[in-house]
């Protein structure tokens, strides 16, 4: 759990450095949201919410494919968190970008549980964070 954390702090941070401040400092604006409150509202609504009903409720679903139905919806879920002034490249790339973090999420929270997937989230936001910070 802790190597995948640092991984995705790192990509984190990375990738806000990459990306350039006008999507960065958005979220600059509410650390604490961002940080902590958000990763974990959404570690509750997506992997011990939707994934563990899709198991409980789809008889025949796989970890595998519940685990890619919930990280699609959460990629969908973070096509507004692009700015406004980003251009629409920019738009599906963050679909894209959320959904591939959603599968490292709840991989961890099939490997380490639901905290597990929460210092994961963290730390890539902490990651963004830092680095819109840094600018």
């Amino acid at each position: 759990m802790l190597g995948t954390a640092l991984a995705m702090g790192l990509y984190g941070f990375a990738k806000a450095r990459v990306v350039g401040h006008s999507v960065a400092r958005e979220t600059a604006r509410a650390p604490l949201l961002s940080v902590v409150t958000g990763p974990l509202a959404e570690e509750l609504q997506f992997r011990a919410g939707l994934e563990d009903f899709l198991l409980s409720q789809m008889a025949g679903l796989s970890p595998t494919a519940s685990a890619a139905v919930t990280s699609g919806l959460f990629g969908l879920v973070h096509l507004g968190t692009v700015p406004g002034c980003a251009p629409g490249w920019m738009k599906g790339m963050r679909v894209v970008e959320a959904g591939l973090a959603g599968v490292v999420y709840s991989h961890a929270y099939r490997t380490s549980g639901l905290v597990g997937a929460f210092f994961t989230h963290l730390a890539h936001n902490l990651g963004v964070e830092i680095a819109a910070r840094t600018l």
